[in-house]
């Protein structure tokens, strides 16, 4: 069985790249570009893990941690200042 990870951030360059790099390592991945598909794709999927952007620009942030801490699943948060244009 393959290991599930849901990886949750605004830039979706990001999430190509760290989607592509963990299929390649033969993990299934599952993507969210803010808190609300988040939320959603954790209840329905229940992954393995998820790694989380803590930097989301999503209002509803801390809502948004609130309600992932409550479906008991193991989670990573991540944070890093967006590139430079």
């Amino acid at each position: 069985m393959r290991r599930r990870i849901l990886l949750v951030d605004d830039y979706r360059d990001a999430l190509e790249m760290w989607g592509f790099y963990l299929r390649a390592c033969g993990y299934e991945v599952l993507t969210a570009t803010d808190g609300l598909q988040a939320v959603a794709a954790a209840q329905e999927s229940r992954p393995d893990v998820i790694v989380l952007d803590l930097d989301l620009p999503d209002r509803l942030r801390d809502k948004v941690k609130w309600a992932l801490a409550q479906l008991d699943l193991p989670r990573a948060g991540l944070a890093a200042p967006a590139p430079s244009p």
